[in-house]
């Protein structure tokens, strides 16, 4: 895996202290790695499927509509978590809160909908403006109730994963020792 991520790792090392983890996200085969820092260098712990937009990757032009109208496209490049919106198992997340609403099961309800926990991601690279539209549009890795659809292309932009694997990756990222990066390509 190594190799397929090289540049993935070469932009995550210097960032990284011992111990500490990072997510990757491969769009190609729809997967989440979480690396460590160690002392012989980065190693794999962690892998689960994703659904990643369904228009593939890539940052809107400037002349593309942003929120609720902006190209399904998960953008690419390094983030970090900025914050987390908390709620239970099942639990509808809109703009920010959790809704009174709980889902019974991960594959109920007419339309997708962000569950359980949403870790909401801001660019680390200041020097492109998609820092502040993907904070408007809500860029983020959350649970679903669509969870038959991981591993295929079918988000409006966003990370869904299964919500066991949300509650998973926010324990990662509370026992960081820094920030969580995501390095999304």
């Amino acid at each position: 895996l190594k190799d397929k991520f090289n540049s993935a790792l070469t932009s995550l090392d210097p960032k990284l202290t011992e111990g500490q983890s990072a997510i990757v996200i491969d769009g190609n085969s729809q997967r989440l790695y979480v690396v460590e820092k160690t002392s012989d260098g980065l190693k794999f712990d962690y892998e689960t499927k994703v659904s990643t937009g369904r228009r593939g990757f890539g940052r809107p032009k400037a002349t593309e509509a942003h929120g609720k109208h902006a190209p399904a496209k998960t953008p690419d490049g390094l983030f970090r978590v900025y914050y987390t919106v908390d709620a239970k198992p099942g639990q509808v997340i809109r703009k920010g809160k959790a809704l009174p609403v709980v889902l019974p099961d991960p594959n109920s309800g007419k339309k997708a909908e962000m569950t359980t926990k949403a870790m909401m991601l801001e660019d680390v690279d200041t020097s492109i403006d998609w820092k502040r539209s993907a904070q408007a549009k809500g860029i983020g890795i959350h649970g679903t109730n669509k969870e038959p659809r991981l591993g295929n292309k079918a988000s409006d932009g966003c990370i869904r994963v299964s919500n066991l694997d949300i509650l998973a990756l926010d324990q990662i990222r509370r026992s960081n020792s820094g920030p969580l990066y995501v390095y999304i390509r």
